[in-house]
């Protein structure tokens, strides 16, 4: 994994934190329309939203990233554009992003576990999908996170494709089963809830 990305990632996640660290409201369920992005979510609170331009391979990716704080929950969706000159980027980005997030796990103590699951498109197709669990070695502060998290691509009719990383991220008190925690049905509605074009 390049150090770039490594960073990228970090930063992402500060940046998330940090501006939505400010209020932790309750489940207020939302659809969340992204017509620019081409997706349809579902948020537990108002979701913040950032834009930007990222290196990679020599070009730049335009990327989105939406997220919400509920409660000890960091609820996030980062969408990745590669215009159709770009195609040739989406495995390497792919496996980039799926390489960083594994790199995360502790695991020395849990291995990664994924579990076959489906998400449905605007117009009702239904697709399957793998979620992957996993547990974050401790922070800081002490707490052991837990992280749900799948990739999606699509390919828009102009040829552009999106790239989705759908992810919660739990860090409040410690789980060993990180599957059995983010299976749970509150966390489940904002998987089922994600609809791309």
């Amino acid at each position: 994994m390049r150090p770039w990305l490594r960073k990228l990632s970090a930063c992402l996640w500060v940046t998330l934190t940090l501006s939505i660290a400010a209020c932790s409201p309750g489940l207020n369920w939302r659809t969340v329309q992204s017509p620019d992005e081409q997706y349809t979510a579902l948020f537990p609170a108002k979701p913040d939203k950032m834009e930007r331009r990222v290196p990679f391979q020599d070009q730049e990716i335009f990327q989105v990233l939406q997220g919400a704080k509920a409660g000890d929950d960091i609820f996030s969706i980062s969408a990745y554009k590669l215009n159709p000159q770009q195609s040739a980027l989406k495995d390497p980005l792919l496996l980039g992003l799926q390489s960083n997030v594994l790199k995360q796990a502790d695991s020395s103590s849990s291995k990664p576990t994924e579990k076959t699951s489906y998400y449905e498109t605007t117009d009702r197709q239904r697709i399957p999908v793998k979620d992957t669990y996993l547990l974050i070695p401790q922070g800081q502060a002490g707490q052991q996170r837990t992280m749900r998290v799948r990739w999606i691509a699509r390919t828009d009719p102009a040829g552009a494709t999106w790239i989705y990383q759908v992810s919660i991220l739990h860090t409040g008190s410690p789980r060993e089963d990180a599957k059995a925690l983010l299976a749970n049905e509150e966390y489940s509605s904002f998987f089922e809830g994600f609809h791309p074009n």
